[in-house]
């Protein structure tokens, strides 16, 4: 009968890590088990989606699966930001034809279903004709071409058609918001990641340095027995351009290449991310490369197949497990 190796043999130091999102389709606990024996060091609770209840969960599983195997996992809080997302639509959705005129009202019509709505209350003031607008992921882009004198609505006119549907991300390159770093949920979700705690704390379109300055305060206001490392997304262009001082104030940076490929031309996105990994590596940073999928019409660029560790990123992320 051959010998079944120990589950707490050392394994080879390897230098890029694992970074994996936990979702539905490997919460089970023997699920996450399989997955650090497979090599993942560090799990992502995403907390765009699901409930505290069951992230309670699957960090209980998570915990039990590591002391089992003898493995340390790292667990890494991902609060969503500001993510900007469409209001209510019809059940199908909406189809948008090139060309086609659409108007971002505020107050919402309940009797005109077209018409578009988004949970950033503030998007008819911040933005002006000319600005554009992507949703689903890039998938569909307009521009603001009439912005009326009573404030109250954005014309805009389709540039790349598709199908729409509620609460789909909401994207704005270029444009400069005055959205909160931290919101209401992000702070309970901060609590829950104290009370809990989470190795690391991540947050989400980091813009400048004083986002994770508004970040560190929330957490010393709290005052946990261990602060968790702090962790900033780079996925706008703000947050490129203030880089230098986001730097010594946080313990590791993720490149998120997925809304990144959405506010720039996807073509610009690997050097922006060889900007980003080599500005971390001056200042001894550890840099999270998400692995994510890039859409535009028919073409489809499978990010898990374009992962190259060319540079000195210590840790590879990957979503949807």
């Amino acid at each position: 009968m051959p010998i079944q190796p120990s589950c707490n043999i050392e394994r080879p130091l390897v230098k890029t890590k694992i970074v994996a999102t936990v979702g539905p389709a490997c919460e089970a606990r023997e699920r996450l088990r399989d997955l650090i024996l497979a090599g993942v060091d560090v799990f992502r609770l995403n907390f765009a989606h699901g409930t505290h209840d069951w992230l309670s969960g699957i960090l209980t599983s998570i915990r039990s699966a590591s002391l089992e195997l003898d493995r340390p996992v790292g667990i890494l809080a991902d609060l969503a930001g500001p993510k900007i997302r469409l209001g209510e639509l019809p059940p199908d959705g909406i189809q948008l034809t090139d060309g086609a005129r659409v108007d971002f009202v505020r107050p919402p019509d309940p009797r005109d279903l077209a018409q578009l709505t988004c949970t950033y209350d503030r998007l008819i003031d911040d933005l002006e004709p000319g600005d554009h607008i992507m949703l689903a992921d890039g998938l569909v882009a307009m521009r603001v071409v009439e912005k009326p004198s009573s404030n109250d609505r954005l014309v805009c006119q389709v540039d790349r058609p598709g199908r729409i549907r509620s609460r789909q991300g909401v994207n704005l390159p270029g444009a400069t918001l005055r959205t909160a770093a931290l919101t209401d949920k992000d702070r309970d979700d901060l609590a829950w990641t104290l009370d809990n705690r989470i190795d690391y704390v991540s947050l989400s379109f980091v813009r400048s340095a004083a986002d994770i300055v508004l970040l560190r305060g929330a957490i010393a206001a709290k005052s946990p027995t261990a602060s968790p490392g702090i962790v900033a997304k780079i996925e706008k262009m703000e947050g490129v351009a203030d880089l230098e001082r986001i730097l010594p104030l946080v313990d590791a940076v993720t490149v998120a290449r997925g809304d990144l490929g959405v506010e720039v031309d996807i073509a610009l996105v690997p050097v922006l991310q060889k900007q980003i990994v080599r500005q971390c590596n001056e200042y001894g940073v550890p840099v999270v490369e998400g692995v994510s999928k890039w859409r535009r019409g028919a073409a489809e660029f499978g990010g898990a197949r374009l992962v190259k560790v060319s540079e000195r990123q210590e840790c590879v992320s990957r979503k949807k497990s």
